[in-house]
């Protein structure tokens, strides 16, 4: 089925692309207009990412490792998508302007020095001559400058630096054991829910993400309204709309905290309770609690006093309760206390390089 969609975009594609440059090379006599140029090339840009992906979802370009819904790829997505838009339009605005000879005309050259009177009757007074652009069609005679405001710059910065930034603080924890994530098996349906925008991996809303989409459609919208009043003109355009730094400086207030919120990492497993809380050694103990993972992995162990307990010394090890007895000496290898005597030490779990809080044992 992916194939099939994957081909049905790649014809899409090659079509809209005749399509549009016939439309180019031999102009009709009442051309497209730039919204409809903008729309089709927006179309054409969609038809792309359905044959890049093999999805319908124009988002599907925006799916992470996990096969969820990446909200920095997704944004760096849409945001592509808007700019591509509003360059389109204003690029046909201003080549058909060029092209009608409807452009506003520059202002005239500064009048010559007058010259000394002579006995020849004066002239008639020149009339001003009607200045006209140049009229190539579409694309006939070049590119037409279109310019970038850096506030429009600064949005597209800011949503592929917090992608790369996300993509290398996420690849960092992961490699260091301090989150873990659902890989995406081949052949496995990627999860395009919207919710995955706003809601992070514990399945919890995340202000931050809900703050930097609400910012980021806040901000299309301003763009996308700004470039409709801009097409409203007559004249020559050359510029894409300014977004606004009020704006510009929410979406990176929001960019900010996104990404911020990606370096604090709190441990997901939770330890409620030991028991029993006290024995000898060789005593089976049972450590309850919750996301231990449902077998012990190469970066997850029990620790004691920081140092790991033996393999052998654990019995079963589940998602949500660890048993293990314990060892015959303390963790630094000297013997436990004999009775009166007792020492306390401290039981964790270790998932990568993040522990839950210590719970108290006592030996003996």
């Amino acid at each position: 089925m992916k194939s099939v969609i994957s081909l049905v975009g790649w014809i899409g594609t090659a079509v809209l692309v005749v399509v549009m440059g016939y439309q180019i090379v031999h102009p009709p006599v009442h051309p497209w207009s730039p919204n409809v140029w903008g729309l089709l090339t927006l179309l054409l840009a969609y038809a792309f990412s359905v044959a890049a992906s093999g999805s319908p979802n124009p988002l599907a370009i925006g799916v992470g490792d996990d096969g969820k819904l990446s909200l920095s790829k997704a944004q760096t997505v849409f945001w592509t998508y808007v700019v591509l838009y509003a360059f389109a339009a204003i690029y046909a605005h201003d080549a058909l302007c060029v092209g009608n000879g409807t452009c506003s005309a520059p202002p005239p050259a500064p009048a010559a020095s007058p010259q000394p009177a002579t006995s020849a009757p004066p002239a008639a007074p020149a009339q001003p001559a009607t200045v006209t652009a140049p009229a190539p069609d579409l694309g006939s005679n070049g590119l037409i400058p279109i310019g970038f405001p850096s506030s429009v710059l600064l949005l597209l910065g800011f949503s592929v630096t917090s992608l790369i930034a996300a993509a290398g603080i996420t690849r960092s924890q992961l490699a260091n054991g301090q989150i873990a994530k659902h890989t995406r098996r081949p052949g496995e349906r990627a999860d395009l829910s919207p919710r995955w925008l706003i809601v992070a991996d514990d399945g919890q809303v995340d202000l931050t993400r809900f703050q930097v989409v609400l910012w980021t459609l806040a901000s299309a919208g301003a763009f996308v309204s700004d470039t409709q009043i801009w097409l409203a003109k007559t004249g020559f355009i050359a510029s894409l709309p300014d977004v606004g730094s009020a704006l510009v400086l929410l979406m990176g207030v929001g960019q900010a905290a996104y990404v911020g919120g990606k370096l604090v990492v709190t441990p997901k497993a939770r330890v409620y309770r030991i028991g029993p809380v006290r024995g000898a050694a060789g005593t089976t103990v049972t450590v309850s609690g919750s996301d231990f993972g449902a077998t012990q992995q190469p970066t997850s162990a029990l620790l004691m006093d920081g140092a790991p307990v033996a393999a052998g010394n654990i019995t079963s090890w589940s998602d949500s309760a660890i048993v293990f007895t314990v060892p015959n000496a303390q963790p630094g290898g000297a013997a436990w206390p004999a009775a009166p005597a007792s020492t306390t030490v401290q039981i964790t779990v270790a998932l990568g390089a993040l522990e839950t809080d210590p719970v108290p044992f006592t030996v003996p």
